[in-house]
């Protein structure tokens, strides 16, 4: 499995203008590394804007992976588990212990990230991959990875439909992240310009101009492409 990144970015924060300006350098990194005619998906929503740069430069449509991350009613940002378009559920059993959710929290947790789901993929449903991927190529793009469990739930509903190489593209991430991963099997390879290993990570860091994308900006970048 191969994994890349800057030398020069490791560890480093405020990388990044914006998502445009991170999806332009993972453009550079994966041109010619990736197979003919990919699918690149975009996870909603940061990943929309950074996969769309990846999407011009490989001369490919782009799709929208839609994945919401489970978490706690007192945290809307730390999640512990992932529910994906295809009505996966991931659940990473250390984090839901350590946040102490119990098992009817959980069901309401759930329901809460599944309905967010269900109105984006009807407000998303043109630019929605296509079901059955059977042997084709997948570059997965996401803003960052923090603890990497929307990304889980990305590759699992991808592998889910049949695909053949995964690819994983994002602009920054935790290392230990990148390591799970790695040790996971099942992805091809990993483009990753800045990895961090601080203690304390956000993905915001890696950025200059950071906001929170609305579904209105969203369906601006998708109604530039065509879903391949």
């Amino acid at each position: 499995m191969k994994t890349s990144d800057i030398a020069e970015l490791r560890d480093e924060i405020r990388v990044f203008e914006d998502r445009a300006h991170a999806g332009t350098m993972l453009a550079d990194m994966l041109d010619d590394q990736v197979g003919d005619d990919p699918l690149i998906l975009g996870v909603a929503a940061g990943g929309v804007a950074v996969g769309a740069p990846v999407a011009q430069r490989l001369g490919v449509g782009l799709s929208v992976a839609v994945v919401n991350k489970i978490t706690p009613p007192w945290h809307s940002e730390w999640g512990f588990g992932a529910v994906a378009y295809d009505g996966l559920t991931v659940i990473d059993e250390s984090s839901l212990a350590l946040a102490g959710i119990d098992r009817i929290e959980l069901g309401q947790c759930t329901q809460r990230a599944r309905a967010t789901v269900n109105r984006r993929l009807e407000l998303l449903a043109p630019h929605l991959p296509p079901a059955d991927l059977s042997g084709r190529s997948v570059v997965l793009v996401d803003d960052g990875l923090a603890t990497g469990i929307t990304m889980r739930g990305a590759i699992g509903a991808v592998e889910r439909s049949g695909a053949g190489e995964i690819v994983m593209a994002v602009p920054t991430a935790h290392s230990e992240s990148i390591d799970w991963f790695a040790k996971r099997g099942g992805v091809a390879a990993i483009y990753c310009p800045n990895i961090r290993s601080a203690p304390s990570f956000a993905v915001a860091q890696a950025y200059r101009n950071w906001t929170n994308m609305t579904d209105v900006e969203i369906q601006t970048i998708l109604a530039g492409f065509t879903v391949s």
